[in-house]
């Protein structure tokens, strides 16, 4: 029988609180209801037991979410999920100028970087999952706070540093203001899959971006503005994806209302970028220049810039140094293309920057604790100490020497010949001087060094653009109208012509076996693009001016592997489909020009043919000989007789000289 309290049969009582997701070791091996609390749950405390929790790989994401859409407590779910997926069902979404203005980078919490990618996964961070939004909503407003933000965050090197964030420029300040947690992330939210696009594909080859481990664990450190412009990178990497709303948040980025620190200039790289490789040079370069002067105002090429703007962590500092110096190799790469006028801004602006670290240390969030500078670097050779820079330190002295190149007068003939050995002997430096593990850009697990297969094509540019005005080559043809290439006067060699036109030829065919390596295409850098369209003018006028079979049907093959890279590359990049057109009409009306020309020295054969058989058939020369031999000499007559036997058996008998 039932007292009033007890509860009919069948009928369940609510629960006045959610159930705890975690429970302890000891309770879950004796299948018992854990109460979840921390450091020790109530049952171990109760029996005095040892209580340890196993770390879930997924994380707690709050209060589980009822059939209509609100969770256990009565909160919202939130909306604004920071989701490329949602950006996939409604690329409409237009970020508000507050949202671009005011949004802040957040501190980060103590997390340990040298843990490996998966352990970092495994660990309960609910903030990778609670502070991930894509846009602030209108009525998401920041705070204003009165004493400085104090928070322990984690090096690389494993020490501890304060932080005060600001708002203002990312400056450290003593007043700064915080975010509010925002609401809890609805569990079904969609996976950001443009963003891991980006990660998977682009970053590799311009890796300036936080790493991927660090921002998967906190998605919350990169403004909105700058992930719409990474997911209109990565929206070419998806075909048949419709792009045009992709832009028009990515424009957002140059926009003067967002905010005027180092993640618009993040943003404006990458957007400038993408403009190029669409073939759009014009409003590309604008961007270009904005991300240039925007830097430079910042003091970016500034240590302290790093420093200040480092929030405490090894990873981040790091971050901002390769902006700059990534700035720095596409500022020098889009001034040896002839699109645009556009000169190397960067090459005499001073910097105190550490060189970067390898890649593979900066994307498991490990920062080699004692960099080196440019300066160091440049002194290596004469160097006692064994230090080993990184791919990114050999593509920065590869831009370098390309702008050394690029300096020399337009006129080719104003150019002293020690200037024109000088580079030449630099070119040849670099090369001999890479320690073992930098000569192939393959590594041990056939991964493809995005960042030393960049130096090594872009040192093979160099050498292209110093010795192909110098060579044979533009007898042939001096200027090919290309997307990538310069018009340039013929200049007088330093040496003879055949060794200049060797060396244009060795370096177009270093960058046709780098094609050969059988890598995607996509993975490279956009500006490969126009490596290989280097290779092929030299190889245009090559297969014109070779004799050998041989030799020009090697040429020949190399042609059709550089048209097919532009071919794969074109599928991602519009620019490349534009200059594969091009090389492959200048590659027909050669090809055309040699069938013309072998047609022609047939012709002449035959028709030299046609008048020997004439004039065997025709024997008055031989009468008019006979006559000028006085009183008819019997020798002279036997002479041409017998030669006009000779040289009608030699007509008339096939395969005998």
């Amino acid at each position: 029988m039932m007292n009033g309290t007890e509860a009919p049969l069948g009928h369940i009582a609510p629960r006045n609180q959610p159930p705890s997701l975690l429970a302890c070791i000891a309770c879950r091996k004796r299948h018992l209801k854990c109460n979840g609390q921390m450091p020790i749950c109530k049952r171990c405390q109760d029996s005095r037991s040892e209580c340890n929790y196993q770390q879930s790989r997924r994380g707690y994401k709050g209060p589980r979410k009822t059939a209509k859409g609100t969770v256990n407590d009565g909160s919202q779910a939130n909306s604004n999920e920071d989701s490329g997926g949602d950006m996939l069902r409604d690329s409409t979404k237009k970020p508000t100028a507050a949202s671009l203005a005011d949004w802040t980078p957040a501190t980060i919490p103590e997390m340990d970087f040298n843990m490996n990618e998966d352990a970092v996964f495994m660990r309960n961070y609910p903030d990778a999952t609670t502070r991930s939004f894509n846009f602030l909503p209108e009525t998401y407003h920041t705070t204003e706070t009165t004493s400085s933000v104090g928070h322990l965050s984690t090096m690389g090197n494993g020490q501890h540093s304060e932080l005060a964030v600001s708002f203002q420029n990312n400056a450290v300040n003593p007043t700064a203001r915080t975010l509010p947690e925002p609401p809890r992330q609805s569990p079904e939210a969609p996976v950001d899959t443009l963003i891991n696009l980006y990660y998977a594909n682009f970053n590799s080859a311009h890796p300036f971006i936080i790493p991927r481990k660090l921002y998967r664990a906190r998605p919350y450190l990169l403004p909105p503005h700058l992930k719409s412009v990474m997911r209109f990178v990565a929206s070419h990497f998806m075909p048949g994806l419709s792009q045009d709303n992709l832009r028009g948040l990515a424009e957002g980025i140059t926009a003067e209302d967002v905010s005027n620190d180092g993640y618009k200039v993040q943003g404006l790289m990458l957007f400038g970028m993408s403009l190029f490789a669409r073939f759009e040079p014009e409003p590309a370069l604008t961007v270009i220049n904005q991300a240039i002067d925007l830097a430079v105002n910042l003091g970016m090429n500034s240590k302290t810039y790093a420093t200040n703007h480092g929030m405490g962590t090894d990873v981040i500092e790091e971050s901002w140094r390769r902006t700059w110096w990534d700035l720095f190799t596409i500022d020098g790469i889009l001034a040896s293309m002839n699109n645009v006028p556009h000169t190397f801004r960067l090459q005499d602006i001073q910097n105190d920057l550490l060189l970067p670290s390898e890649e593979n240390d900066y994307a498991q969030c490990k920062i080699v604790p004692q960099l080196r500078s440019q300066n160091h670097f440049l002194d290596r050779t004469f160097s006692t100490e064994d230090y080993a820079y990184s791919s990114f330190a050999y593509k920065i002295e590869a831009v370098r020497l390309l702008g050394k190149v690029l300096s020399l007068d337009t006129d080719t003939l104003a150019a002293a010949d020690e200037q024109v050995e000088s580079l030449d002997t630099s070119l040849a430096n670099f090369m001999i001087s890479l320690p073992p593990d930098k000569r192939y850009v393959l590594e041990r697990d056939g991964k493809c060094d995005e960042i030393l297969f960049s130096a090594h094509n872009l040192i093979d540019s160099a050498l292209i653009l110093l010795h192909r005005p110098r060579s044979s080559l533009v007898f042939v043809q001096s200027h090919y109208p290309t997307p990538c290439t310069r018009q340039e006067a013929i200049g007088l060699p330093t040496s003879a012509y055949e060794v200049h036109t060797n060396k244009a030829i060795k370096a177009a065919n270093s960058i046709s076996k780098a094609i050969a390596l059988r890598t995607p295409t996509s993975m490279h850098t956009p500006c490969f693009v126009c490596a290989t369209v280097l290779a092929a003018i030299v190889h245009l006028p090559a297969y014109s001016m070779e004799t050998s079979m041989d030799r020009a049907g090697a040429i020949k093959e190399r042609l059709q592997l550089t048209v097919n890279a532009l071919s794969s590359m074109g599928e991602v990049w519009p620019m490349a489909r534009a200059a594969k057109g091009q090389i492959s009409q200048f590659a027909r009306e050669i090809f055309a020009g040699q069938a013309r020309a072998a047609g022609h020295m047939q012709a002449q054969a035959q028709i030299q043919q046609i008048d020997i058989e004439a004039m065997m058939e025709d024997q008055t020369w031989l009468d008019e000989l006979t006559s000028l031999a006085p009183g008819g000499n019997a020798m002279m007559l036997e002479g041409a007789e017998a030669g006009s036997m000779s040289m009608a058996t030699s007509t008339t008998t096939p395969g005998i000289k």
